[in-house]
């Protein structure tokens, strides 16, 4: 349900076609910011990247990636939807990089 640079967009739009389900699954998406050389209203029109989840009823967990504690109660509420309704359930992991992400892992270089 994810929008990667593989399958994703694909595999999510078969996903409720008789056939092609899997009695759902769990997607992890880890949202580190990779692309945070622009600025926010300008890199995407949708606020996370787990919104694409809405696009098909997918229910999404926004989770704090530095709280452990937060990420393992997402993981169990995850876990338990999936296993009750047997449908797929997004955990967006809020993230990001500490020393950026250009070659000299200095964040002032691409986002001043």
């Amino acid at each position: 349900v994810v929008s990667t640079q593989s399958t994703g967009m694909e595999n999510a739009m078969m996903s409720k076609l008789p056939g092609y389900s899997s009695n759902g699954s769990i997607h992890l998406i880890t949202n580190n910011l990779i692309g945070f050389t622009a600025q926010q209203g300008s890199q995407s029109s949708s606020f996370t990247a787990g919104d694409i989840g809405r696009m098909y009823d997918v229910p999404v967990i926004s989770v704090n990636g530095l709280d452990i504690h937060s990420i393992y109660q997402a993981v169990v509420m995850a876990i338990e939807w999936r296993t009750r309704y047997q449908e797929d359930i997004i955990i967006d992991l809020q993230c990001y990089r500490l020393h950026g992400h250009n070659q000299h892992d200095e964040p002032r270089f691409t986002n001043p």
